[in-house]
């Protein structure tokens, strides 16, 4: 598979010098992945980079960070928006003046970027970023690289349990393990380092699941009250909502997370049945035929009176 405008970037990247990265708001795995792996693709063409983002905030993708600046002191070449689907949602903004690069795999990306490198075929930024490095030949990329790549793939992946698995997925993550060897460690540190909180916050999400449209449709929600008692952020509940995917029968599931005002739903599906569509129907919509956020203007039982009666109709 040949990367579309892959030549356009590389010369891009030859005649600049100064690349400043951001990623869409609420990084998740493949975000903080690519802003890693991009960083290091970048200073192996011996060019200067930097991250708009919070490290802190990274949790389990905290061993990507290390080896990143936040110092954002401008002025910059180009701007490199990873990730991100739409304008808007580019944490912290785009950098005023700086030519707007756009790496991206989301079908539904708004093409906003000067030059525009947008993969809906391929399972991740990461495997995008991947590919981009071979085309280019790319030499002397550290460990850290292949670290960051292989945890992109794999978390947008489900570990590689999702539909947009592909064969050349698969050959990509073999072609990394050559270098990272066995990965057990790696799936450990992601997905078996949480919080107590964390692991709180997934009980509730499975005790409160409700079955609609003919067990069909998966919901459950959490509060703003669960958040404060737990002490926890949005960020916390990245993947809450998967538990609810083991429902047998079920073919959407959809947790709602109460916000002041609103409730932001995370959408997915077991593959048959494209949730993108329902995403974009709502305000801040969008993501993947199978994997796709969005917010909805209302209470929590407003919103599971929207999702029912939109996919009593579908379904």
């Amino acid at each position: 598979m040949t990367i579309r405008g892959s030549k356009e970037l590389l010369n891009v990247v030859l005649e600049k010098k100064r690349f400043l990265l951001s990623a869409h708001e609420r990084p998740d795995g493949d975000a903080w992945s690519s802003l890693a792996a991009m960083t290091l693709l970048l200073k192996s063409f011996g060019k200067e980079a930097a991250v708009i983002g919070n490290a802190a905030r990274a949790r389990e993708y905290s061993f990507l960070t290390e080896q990143l600046s936040f110092d954002t002191m401008g002025p910059w070449d180009a701007f490199i928006a990873l990730d991100c689907g739409s304008k808007s949602r580019i944490a912290g903004g785009a950098a005023p003046g700086a030519y707007l690069i756009n790496i991206d795999h989301h079908a539904d990306n708004d093409r906003y970027g000067d030059l525009n490198i947008v993969e809906p075929r391929l399972s991740s930024t990461a495997e995008l970023i991947w590919r981009l490095s071979g085309e280019w030949k790319a030499e002397n990329l550290p460990r850290d690289f292949y670290l960051a790549v292989y945890t992109g793939i794999m978390t947008d992946t489900g570990n590689f349990s999702y539909s947009n698995t592909s064969s050349e997925t698969l050959k990509a993550a073999s072609d990394i393990l050559t270098v990272l060897g066995d990965p057990a460690e790696l799936h450990t540190r992601i997905y078996h380092t949480l919080s107590p909180e964390r692991v709180l916050i997934r009980g509730r999400v499975m005790s409160r699941l409700r079955l609609h449209c003919r067990g069909r449709i998966v919901l459950s929600h959490v509060t703003r009250e669960d958040m404060e008692e737990l002490g926890l952020t949005p960020d916390d509940l990245e993947g809450a909502v998967d538990g609810l995917r083991s429902v047998g029968g079920s073919e959407i599931y959809i947790l709602m997370k109460e916000k002041e005002g609103a409730v932001r739903l995370s959408i997915r599906s077991k593959g048959k049945i494209s949730v993108n569509g329902f995403a974009a129907s709502l305000d801040e919509g969008g993501g993947h035929d199978f994997a796709a956020g969005a917010t909805f203007r209302g209470t929590l039982e407003e919103a599971e009176k929207a999702i029912v009666a939109y996919w009593e109709e579908r379904l």
